[in-house]
């Protein structure tokens, strides 16, 4: 599910970057588990990243540098490539259905892209574009898409390499969290991971490990977390002809207005399903000494990205 802005060996460590903070961790193999041996975060001031899809995001560009530095240097690694996490508000996700599949892969990126390009609100050659299959039926083929603008990307990898790292892979926060649950085996049937932050909200509906269903709404939105996952359970019930959810998770640190205890309590009493909060600790070990070091609103997209990283290096 990760964007393809990746060049192996496997990442030094992994970084996140959000309005707030800067966080990084450091994953190791060990006795044949991945394990988290560090984990830092910095605060970062107020007013320094303010993510968006079009306008510039970084606004201290010192500071920002100033915290991926102090973070890194907590790790107890040398660290020089890196994965990176950034905040959902700076991309656009979207299905992208075709009916029919170009023969070369060359041809189906650039349909793909042109269908994404077409629909920004700048010069479409700013437009990066990242995909991966979706679902496949006999009415055509679909396809997750990623898009982000080529300036706004290169701020928050310039203030990585202003640390001195190399910025291998990126990918946004929500899918960095479906990566991690897909690190598992995946749930044989439908599932849902609602993805709740400070600065955005995220659905998603799976089939195995397909999407079938990506909304995202930010902070500016106001968003009714209730209401807008109630939406999005009746689109997929109405316009997908789902039958129901094998699992649903709800992954992020919630908010101030929406803490996770109560989207979870909230998604139970619409739905009528459980709902389990993600938990990075059924992924990777996370020893005594790290885990109280970060909350699981740090850890799930670090730990899902670190995964990410590792299983394509691998592969």
């Amino acid at each position: 599910m990760s964007p393809a802005w990746f060049a192996r060996p496997v990442p030094d460590a992994t970084v996140e970057i959000t309005a707030d903070r800067v966080s990084a961790l450091v994953i190791d193999v060990r006795s044949g588990r991945p394990t988290v041996t560090a984990v830092a975060t910095s605060v970062v001031r107020a007013g320094a990243v303010t993510p968006g899809f079009v306008a510039s995001n970084i606004h201290d560009a010192a500071a920002v540098t100033a915290a991926i530095g102090d973070v890194v240097g907590r790790l107890g690694a040398r660290v020089r490539r890196i994965a990176l996490v950034v905040p959902d508000a700076m991309a656009r996700v979207s299905l992208v259905r075709l009916e029919h599949l170009p023969a070369r892969r060359e041809d189906l990126a650039q349909l793909v892209q042109w269908q994404v390009r077409k629909g920004v609100p700048f010069a479409p050659e700013e437009a990066r574009v990242s995909f991966v299959p979706g679902t496949s039926t006999a009415a055509g083929h679909e396809f997750l898409a990623t898009v982000v603008r080529a300036g706004v990307l290169a701020e928050y990898e310039k203030v990585c390499a202003d640390a001195g790292l190399q910025a291998g892979l990126v990918d946004i926060a929500t899918t960095a969290a479906v990566n991690l649950r897909l690190s598992g085996s995946a749930p044989s049937g439908d599932w849902l991971l609602v993805h709740v932050r400070e600065d955005a909200c995220a659905v998603v509906v799976l089939r195995g490990d397909r999407v079938l269903f990506y909304r995202t709404r930010t902070d500016e939105d106001r968003v009714d977390v209730g209401d807008f996952v109630h939406q999005a359970v009746m689109y997929y019930q109405d316009r997908l002809e789902g039958k129901g959810f094998q699992a649903v998770y709800v992954a992020g640190g919630g908010s101030a207005e929406w803490p996770v205890d109560v989207v979870r309590q909230n998604i139970e009493a619409r739905i009528g399903a459980t709902a389990l909060l993600l938990d990075p600790g059924g992924f990777v070990a996370l020893p005594g000494a790290v885990s109280p070091v970060a909350s699981r609103d740090v850890l799930i997209p670090l730990t899902g990205m670190a995964l990410r990283a590792l299983e394509l290096a691998v592969a």
